[in-house]
Order: C-alpha cells, then structure tokens, then sequence
C-alpha cells in the first residue's frame, strides 16, 4: 500500500522526528511505501508570507521565526535520508486531501506523538490530524496520544466522535487514551499500542549514530524542567551508579538546540547512568539499557510515562520528588524488560500490519 504518516510538525522535537523515522522504517520493512505528509500548523497565507519574508532578512529574529527555520533546517539532511518519499506542506484539510489524491495513497496513518491532544492542535486542524478524508482512504491511527487522560476540548467534542467512529483502525499510545476513546469519544474498538520509537530495537538506532563511541563515563542529565529530585542525584545527595561520575547536561537551552539527531541520540547510548523528565529521554534509556531515573513532570502529562513504566515493569524508576530516590540503587533487570518490550512490539506490529491487510473482496 501506499501509506501517508501524519504527525506533529518535525521542527526540533528528537523524540519527535525519531518517531515518525521508525514508523516509517516499520512501514517499510512490512513492504508498504510509505510517504511522510509534511504537516503545517494552519496559517493565513499573509502570515506564512511575512514570515517568509523575515526568515531571510539577516540581523534580526522576530518573533524568533530566524531562530525556529535554522532549528528547523539543521534535521532537514536527517528527515530526507531517512524519509526521502515526503509531500507537502499540508496546512489543512484540504490541503491533506489533495495530496492524498495526487500520491494516489491507499491509507493515512496518524500517529504517533501528542496528535490528538487538543491544546497542542488549534480549532482549524482537527479536521486534519482525525482524517476528515473521504471512505476511499484507509484510516488508522497508530499510537495516538491525548497528553492527557481527560478531554479538554469540550466545543469540539461532537466533530471528534463523528470522525472517529469512520476509522478503520484505532490504536492509542497510553491505556488512558483507550479509556478516554472508549468512555468519552465514542470510540469502542480501539486498543494501545507502543511508541513508534519503540517498534525498533536499538541496532536501528546505532545504525543512525554510526561507528565511534563518546567520552569516558558520565551521567546524562537531560531534564526539561529541572526538579528538586533532579538535582538531588547529579549533586551526589544518592547513593547509586550516577555516584562520581561527571554530568553532561543537555536541554533545550543548553546543547539540544545545536544538535543533530545522531548526536542527540548518541549522548543516551554512551551514558553510565541518565536523569531525564522527558518521554523520549525515558525511551531511549530503555531501548540502550542504561540505569536510569525518571522525574515525572506533571505540567507536560504524566500518563505516558506511567502507561510505558508500567507495561515494562518499570514503574519504581518514576519518582515524583526527590524523598523517593530510595530504592533506586537496584540494578535494573534489563532481561525480564525486554522480554515485556519483544511481547508488546509483536503485538503492536501485529495491530499495524492487520490494519493495512488486504480487505478481502466478496466474490
């Protein structure tokens, strides 16, 4: 089949440029060819042409549009060579519409990410990120995420359940977006699937990295929002493997926003020991084995990282504040999580794959 992915737009978000990566790898691999539909949050075309127009102005970052395109621009090599089949911009609805004709696709896929949570979608996109498309094109959604477990959008309540109910295929990323499909959109049959980051095991992603290995030890602090917890551990106020090592710390306004994404992904591959408030940051921890604690952050959803801590087993490595360190000096049993991760990979491949399965024609 030929199969569109639609996600969040890829600007500089690792875990999101990695995701849509995967599952397009994934797609691949199943014989499908997938193309990455470029996705644009909706604008009036006077904005997008002002800010055309000021992206290339030197000596100026208004409205910090120079400042987001180099952003943008540094992953363009990365997303074109792992992705090369794209289209777009896809702005809107109908914009969605026409390149699904044009590429004469056979399904869209939406997924994975927060795709369907509404403060990160305005009013204008829903209609795009739940396939307002007509019946001809297969609609799936792979590992869909709320952010939450509540739905916040109430006006737009009744346009959400009306097109849910003309999937095909539903797959949510955390159990608590099942129960918000089920109990609250309308949605029955739907079921939870992993991460599209987690489809793939980590020879996909030295693959990315490529040869060479990174400095002696150290402790990988990538906190979005620094915690008192956080600062507890790399200060050496625990007692566990993070103890005397030196700290590399990376955040969004410290290091990330310079890098590439081998370079980002390799600072978790070579880490002894990771603090992190991040998603992905917990993703990528898992799928290199690395000792590791995760500081849940409230302020961005807690749900996915309960949800993923506890289909692996590893609910003990999320700690809300710093008085519940204790404990953590336990090696973790790599061996029993990937045996939980090889199960639910199976079964996540399996949704995929019966998703995109020919629908037999009656004789």
């Amino acid at each position: 089949m030929k199969v569109g992915i639609l996600t969040l737009p890829l600007v500089d978000n690792f875990g999101g440029i990695l995701q849509a990566a995967a599952l397009y790898r994934v797609l691949s691999v199943m014989g499908h060819h997938p193309v990455l539909l470029k996705k644009k949050f909706w604008r009036p075309a006077s904005q997008r042409l002002v800010g055309s127009v000021l992206r290339k102005v030197p000596g100026h970052d208004l409205g910090k549009v120079r400042s987001m395109a180099k952003a943008r621009d540094r992953h363009i090599p990365f997303l074109d060579a792992m992705m090369p089949n794209q289209a777009g911009p896809v702005y809107s609805r109908d914009d969605l519409e026409r390149a699904a004709r044009r590429l004469g696709l056979d399904a869209v896929v939406v997924g994975s990410d927060q795709v369907w949570r509404p403060d990160y979608i305005e009013d204008i996109d829903t209609a795009s990120f739940f396939l307002d498309l007509p019946g001809d094109i297969r609609k799936i959604s792979y590992a869909a995420s709320f952010g939450k477990s509540e739905w916040t959008a109430p006006h737009r309540l009744g346009e959400v359940r009306r097109l849910l109910a003309g999937f095909d295929a539903v797959s949510l990323r955390e159990s608590s977006g099942v129960d918000l499909c089920r109990e609250v959109l309308g949605r029955r049959v739907c079921t939870q699937t992993l991460d599209p980051t987690l489809l793939v095991d980590a020879r996909f992603y030295d693959e990315i990295i490529g040869p060479g290995e990174d400095r002696a030890p150290y402790v990988l602090n990538y906190a979005l929002d620094p915690s008192a917890g956080a600062k507890a551990v790399l200060s050496g106020d625990f007692d566990g493997p993070a103890q005397g090592l030196d700290v590399r710390t990376l955040t969004l306004d410290d290091g990330a926003d310079t890098m590439d994404v081998p370079s980002w992904l390799r600072a978790f591959r070579d880490a002894a020991f990771v603090v992190t408030d991040s998603f992905h940051g917990t993703v990528f921890s898992i799928l290199f084995q690395k000792p590791f604690v995760c500081f849940g952050n409230q302020s961005r959803g807690m749900d996915r990282f309960t949800s993923l801590l506890s289909l692996l087993g590893l609910e003990d490595r999320l700690v809300l504040e710093a008085a519940a360190l204790a404990g953590l000096e336990a090696e973790i049993d790599y061996g029993a999580v990937l045996s939980r991760l090889a199960e639910h990979r199976a079964a996540s491949a399996a949704f995929l794959e019966g998703a995109l399965a020919p629908v037999p024609v009656d004789a």
